[in-house]
């Protein structure tokens, strides 16, 4: 990766929801969905059974680098979705190049003795709006039962324990939820901290939060008949907003 360049943008800002893939060199190529925000990195490759967290740091104005080496300022981790979401990689690189909202390509290594290549897509989910009232309400499947205020107050039980916590919105211009909690009362006891947004799977609203700590994440995603009538009412505002620019 060339970081010399004398042309690079002073401050590109990785923020986004990226849709992509990661390919392990002599293994395979997977999925992947990846959430950047505010200097952390959380996301998940449901093909490899892997969620990854970590923090990033800027070089050069465009270049995307997270180090979980030992002594580096940020961090990077991977954690097995079928071992109750431990972490199994607290050790690797990540370095990609970024052309804001566009798409991210780069390298990887972790402490596995993995290398291999990333490559992702800006995503227009993320510049869809937020609001709390998108999601208040009771959210239930098999491991979860949540109710969350108007106020951003969370409540509820999640695999077995009591989770507490707050929903917040950091720029309601964005599909971005910040999603801090408790988990009390069970083994996976402890304070957790991430991202939600609401996303699509074939093609339906859910919402989706992906969190951590350092030594295990969870991932989750509902849905509702309210968030299926607010995508179509939004997909229905911004045909007739089309509609009236054509007009004009």
């Amino acid at each position: 990766m060339d970081a010399g360049s004398s042309d690079v943008k002073a401050d590109t800002d990785p923020s986004g929801i990226w849709i992509g893939h990661q390919s392990i060199i002599n293994v395979d190529a997977y999925d992947m969905k990846t959430i950047i925000h505010d200097g952390k990195i959380l996301g998940i490759s449901e093909d490899a059974g892997v969620l990854f967290s970590g923090t990033y740091e800027m070089s050069e104005g465009k270049y995307l680098i997270s180090n979980g080496h030992e002594d580096s300022e940020t961090t990077y981790k991977l954690y097995d979705m079928y071992n109750n979401g431990n972490a199994f990689t607290r050790g690797g690189v990540v370095a990609v190049d970024v052309t804001e909202k566009t798409s991210f390509t780069g390298s990887f290594s972790n402490e596995n003795q993995q290398e291999g290549e990333v490559f992702s897509y800006y995503s227009s989910l993320y510049d869809k709006s937020s609001s709390i009232g998108y999601i208040d309400g009771s959210w239930s499947n098999n491991v979860l039962n949540l109710t969350i205020g108007m106020d951003g107050v969370v409540n509820g039980v999640l695999n077995s324990c009591d989770i507490t916590g707050t929903v917040a919105i950091p720029d309601a211009d964005k599909n971005l939820y910040n999603f801090d909690y408790t988990l009390s009362n069970c083994a996976n006891s402890g304070e957790y901290e991430g991202f939600g947004m609401i996303s699509l799977l074939d093609g339906d609203p859910y919402f989706t939060v992906i969190s951590g700590n350092d030594n295990r994440m969870e991932f989750f995603l509902v849905s509702s008949l309210t968030l299926l009538l607010l995508f179509l009412f939004q997909a229905i505002s911004q045909v007739l907003v089309i509609d009236l620019q054509d007009l004009e």
